[in-house]
């Protein structure tokens, strides 16, 4: 058997269950090899089952390949148009996306397939979702940049609105303090350095519509040849001149090229005319020329910015010269229609009424409705009751007893009363008429006008106030001409005198007690020249806290605590306070001042606070000043003492207004002096009053700049003279002997004179080196005069000029002639060598 077979056959355990059950197991099983068996054996010829075999092999193969092709061929098709065309697709879709935004938001067809359409569908979404941001971010980015192109204009619109602001509270200022005959000038003064034009005019329109020019450039009348030039401009002969078009058309003009003008008017090469126009009048014109450059829309724009500032104001000045005439003409219209006559009243705010006693009813025009604060026609039936519930309480018994007294002596009445507050504040009204009887003589009817006199007792009111201080100013520079020149001596002699005492002398220290007292009473005088307005002193960089540190270590302070001593002085300084620029010696003299009235306005035991702080008023703030916006040092002084009234409170800065009791302290100038002193460091002061205490907060603005280091003392060698000739000018012989002195100490050689015609005379003769000049002579010319006659003799004459007097226009008239340094007396050694000094080295 073949070994093959043997597998079985030897091992019938290991053969097929099957073979072993049809065979059985005995049959031919357990045989060995080499055992006999039956064997037949049958030829077959193979070949042609090969061959056939074969034939039927490759037909098999050749179709299943045909098949399998067609498979494979119809699988590449399915998949290309379900699945690689919508992958192509979303390709190109997401390759065109990439390339440019304008394919956002398009949509590809959505192919079948759950999956593929899914797919598609998201891809759509993330377009359109895509398309959508991108659209809301370019608005976005559209809105940004117009924001920061809307930032840029309005921080350039409060550049410019802070320069009209500056202009507008100049202009303000000219319109209520200066005269009529000087206004407009000074208005046209500021309008032309806004401007930056040499010349121009303001013009207004008077009551019968002609222009008249009250002012033009200055010393401009010198430069014009016209034969007929005047100030007056009938409304008939205006021509097509730039400032006729702008008057008649309401709007501005402007011309950058040379243009015809008349023969002998100054040559003007550009010009801009604006009107000045209230509701919808012209009321007057500006008119500029000759700026260096073209003028622009922007100049247009500012021009007529300026000219609405100066609408209202202008306006209601024309209106206070005209008042009366429009009163006159009002009484003489009467007769005319009701409507004319509320014209008129309301022009003038003036109403007229009437009350019939028999009756118990009243009249009112429009008018009177408003000046009461009420709407014309409410009430619909007005009446003595309805009027007086719109007067002041503290006002109305006063007022029903004049009208009770005008009915019983049968005379005329004439009386002012405060209204209920209208929109925040009260208005002052005016009132007066007569009173009717019938033939018995009993009263039966009330009739009068009645007028708003608020805004004329309020221009009433800074007029007074800029009187006082004008007559303070006069009286301030007088006194402190003659102390100045008297404590000249007091102050000089002293210096003179330490100079040749031994520093042992037992005289040195009672005459230095001289000398500082000297210098203290310099300071008196120091204070009316601040109330003045006129003041001096130079200002330089501080820290408030340091001025507050060294008054509170000061004689005058500890003279003060001991005069209280029961009232606590407490600080609270902020000790990251910025810089002001400021004088020192009247930051002094302020807290002295506020600190003095604090402790007088406690009774007993209390407190005084003196504080500073870093502020930034972001938005005006309304107090007893209103407070611009800006960086501010705000230096506070507070007390808990019982308070100021409200009628005290609004005089407390007057001049000489005091409620002290005499033979305490004060001569009513301290708060004056406070007043001015924070205005002439361009600040502003609150005060806040209750019967808990008083707080006073003045605000200064800050300034970045750094310390003023220390003034070292200049060694006597650096400023001493070497012979040169100086020839001293002054009307107070103490003067002229104590400059001499002093020169003559410093090495030159000094000559004296008592009169500017004696200098001029002096040195047609000998010429001198250098003239210390006085610059108030009242006896003669003055020293401007002087020094400008002395010129023409000795042109480029070295000078300085000296006064008791704060610096005055003349002097800075002498500077430009070519004077040098001014210094203010009294004279000091040290003062007057630099001085010197420093002009003859130029």
């Amino acid at each position: 058997m073949e070994e093959s077979c043997l597998r079985c056959h030897g091992s019938p355990d290991q053969a097929p269950a099957d073979m072993v059950r049809h065979y059985g197991p005995k049959r031919s099983f357990n045989r060995k090899i080499g055992d006999s068996v039956h064997a037949i054996s049958i030829r077959v010829p193979l070949s042609p089952a090969y061959e056939n075999a074969n034939r039927f092999s490759l037909r098999l193969s050749v179709l299943l390949l045909t098949l399998l092709f067609v498979l494979f061929g119809g699988l590449y098709l399915y998949h290309r148009r379900l699945i690689f065309k919508p992958l192509s697709m979303l390709h190109e879709k997401a390759l065109q996306i990439s390339s440019s935004e304008e394919y956002l938001g398009g949509e590809i067809p959505l192919p079948p397939g759950r999956e593929l359409n899914e797919l598609a569908t998201a891809f759509n979404s993330m377009s359109k979702s895509l398309r959508h941001h991108m659209d809301n971010l370019e608005e976005l980015v559209e809105r940004l940049e117009k924001e920061i192109d809307e930032r840029k204009q309005a921080e350039e619109a409060v550049r410019e609105s802070e320069k009209q602001l500056n202009i507008r509270n100049r202009i303000a200022d000219i319109f209520l303090t200066i005269p009529d005959d000087e206004m407009y000038g000074e208005v046209l003064q500021v309008v032309l350095e806004a401007m930056e034009s040499p010349y121009g005019t303001f013009a207004y329109i008077d009551e019968n519509g002609d222009r008249i020019v009250p002012s033009m450039t200055r010393d401009i009348w010198d430069e014009c040849k016209m034969p007929d030039k005047g100030i007056f401009f009938p409304r008939d002969t205006w021509d097509d001149a730039l400032w006729a078009r702008a008057l008649i058309e309401k709007k501005s003009f402007s011309s950058n090229g040379p243009f015809k003008i008349p023969d002998g008017h100054m040559p003007i090469s550009r010009a801009l005319a604006t009107p000045i126009i209230h509701k919808g009048e012209s009321i007057g014109n500006l008119m500029v020329g000759d700026k260096p450059t073209e003028y622009t829309e922007d100049d247009k724009e500012l021009l007529e910015a300026i000219a609405d500032r100066i609408s209202p104001i202008l306006h209601a000045r024309l209106l206070n010269e005209r008042h009366e005439t429009e009163r006159k003409r009002a009484n003489e219209a009467l007769w005319e229609s009701k409507e004319n006559l509320d014209k008129a009243q309301k022009i003038a705010h003036i109403g007229n009424w009437s009350r019939d006693l028999n009756l118990n009813r009243a009249q009112w025009s429009d008018e009177i409705y408003r000046n009461l604060g009420l709407t014309p026609g409410d009430p619909a039936q007005p009446s003595f009751e309805t009027f007086l519930s719109r007067v002041h309480p503290e006002d109305r018994e006063r007022v029903t007893s004049v009208l009770k007294q005008a009915a019983e002596n049968k005379q005329a009445f004439d009386f002012e009363f405060r209204t209920i507050p209208i929109e925040g504040s009260e208005r002052i009204i005016g009132d007066r008429g007569e009173v009717e009887y019938d033939e018995t003589g009993a009263p039966v009817r009330f009739f009068g006008t009645n007028q708003d006199i608020t805004e004329t007792r309020r221009l009433q009111d800074q007029l007074q106030k800029a009187q006082k201080m004008e007559a303070m100013g006069l009286m301030a520079g007088g006194i402190a001409h003659d102390l100045n020149n008297i404590l000249s001596g007091i102050v000089n002699y002293p210096e003179i005198l330490l100079m040749d005492l031994p520093e042992d002398s037992p005289l040195r220290k009672p005459i230095k007690g001289m000398q500082e007292s000297g210098m203290r009473a310099a300071d008196v005088v120091a204070d009316l020249l601040t109330i003045a307005r006129g003041v001096a002193g130079g200002k330089e960089v501080l820290n408030l806290n340091t001025t507050i540190e060294e008054y509170l270590d000061s004689a005058e302070h500890q003279k003060l605590e001991k005069t209280y001593p029961s009232i606590n002085f407490k600080t609270r300084l902020d000790f990251e306070l910025l810089n002001i620029t400021s004088s020192a010696t009247h930051v002094k003299k302020i807290l002295m001042n506020l600190v003095t009235n604090a402790s007088e306005a406690i009774e007993g035991k209390g407190t005084v606070t003196v504080s500073t702080m870093n502020q930034y008023v972001d938005k005006p703030l309304r107090g007893y000043e209103d407070v611009r916006i800006g960086e501010y040092v705000v230096l506070a002084v507070s007390d808990d003492g019982s308070g100021i009234s409200p009628q005290d409170l609004d005089r407390i800065f007057e001049p000489f207004y005091t409620k002290k009791v005499m033979g305490r302290s004060g001569t009513g100038l301290g708060l004056a002096v406070v007043w001015n002193a924070v205005q002439d460091h361009k600040g502003y002061i609150d005060v806040r009053s209750s019967k808990q205490g008083t707080t006073f907060k003045l605000y200064f603005p800050v300034t970045r700049e750094m310390l003023t280091l220390e003034k070292e003392e200049i060694p006597l060698e650096e400023y001493q003279g070497h012979g040169e000739k100086i020839l001293v000018v002054d009307d107070e012989e103490s003067q002229r002997e104590i400059a001499c002195w002093l020169l003559t100490r410093l090495g030159y050689s000094a000559e004296a004179v008592s009169s500017g015609e004696k200098a001029i005379e002096y040195v047609k003769e000998n010429p001198v080196d250098l003239i210390v000049l006085d610059m108030v002579m009242p006896k003669g010319i003055n020293g401007r005069e002087t020094y400008e006659e002395i010129i023409k003799i000795h042109p480029g004459q070295k000078a300085i000029i000296a006064s008791g007097y704060a610096k005055t226009k003349e002097v800075d008239l002498a500077q430009e002639l070519g004077a040098g340094k001014y210094i203010k007396k009294p004279y000091t050694l040290e003062k007057v060598g630099l001085a010197v000094k420093q002009e003859l080295e130029k």
